[in-house]
């Protein structure tokens, strides 16, 4: 693919595209919160928000979402965090609360993150979605792959480049929640988790 550069006018184009497709919340949570993820390619990140969503009041932002829409127009993915981010904004300027479907865990990202937390005044809900390796590979080699990978090599190549650029990065992140989505107990994993997130986030003043 031929690399352009992206214009302000195609940057905004896209998000108040993104925008208009979103499905808000039909209440905003008392408290407004990011929801960050921080997990490897194929740990199950946006199956794990796609749950908490429906028992938590949030918005889901999705990296792969603007990935998808950018490729869709002939350009690279470099913007696809800045989009990213932009919408994050964007909504929590409206006061929602917002989950990062992306893995938060690295450096760039959590600066980011942490600006618009004190930005918003809002609190920060750092969870960890760790599966067995074995688990996120048997995932990739049968994932049916359409815009993303080109097939099963591809994906786990992507899979073990990230895993040697991410490294130890996360290690010292409070997370509030693990999940192993490998496990067959996903929906008792959520639950336990919303109670845990729900009561932090009722307790907590933020900072």
């Amino acid at each position: 693919m031929t690399e352009r550069n992206l214009s302000k006018k195609v940057f905004n184009d896209i998000l108040c595209n993104y925008a208009e497709e979103i499905a808000l919340p039909a209440e905003k949570f008392p408290k407004q919160f990011f929801l960050c993820p921080v997990g490897l390619i194929g740990a199950g990140k946006s199956t794990v928000l796609e749950h908490l969503a429906k028992h938590i009041s949030i918005i889901i932002v999705s990296t792969d979402d603007f990935r998808q829409k950018l490729k869709a127009l002939g350009y690279g993915y470099e913007s696809a965090s800045d989009l990213t981010f932009a919408a994050v904004s964007h909504f929590s300027s409206k006061g929602y609360s917002v989950a990062l479907d992306t893995n938060c865990g690295r450096p760039e990202k959590k600066q980011k993150i942490e600006n618009l937390a004190r930005e918003f005044r809002a609190q920060i809900i750092w969870i960890h979605v760790n599966p067995p390796e074995q688990y996120i590979k048997n995932k990739l080699q049968n994932f049916k792959h359409t815009w993303l990978f080109r097939d099963a090599r591809h994906g786990l190549e992507n899979y073990h480049n990230y895993k040697i650029a991410v490294g130890r990065e996360q290690t010292k992140i409070p997370f509030l929640f693990t999940f192993d989505p490998s496990r067959s107990d996903l929906e008792k994993q959520i639950g336990e988790a919303v109670l845990v997130i729900k009561t932090h986030l009722l307790r907590e003043k933020p900072s």
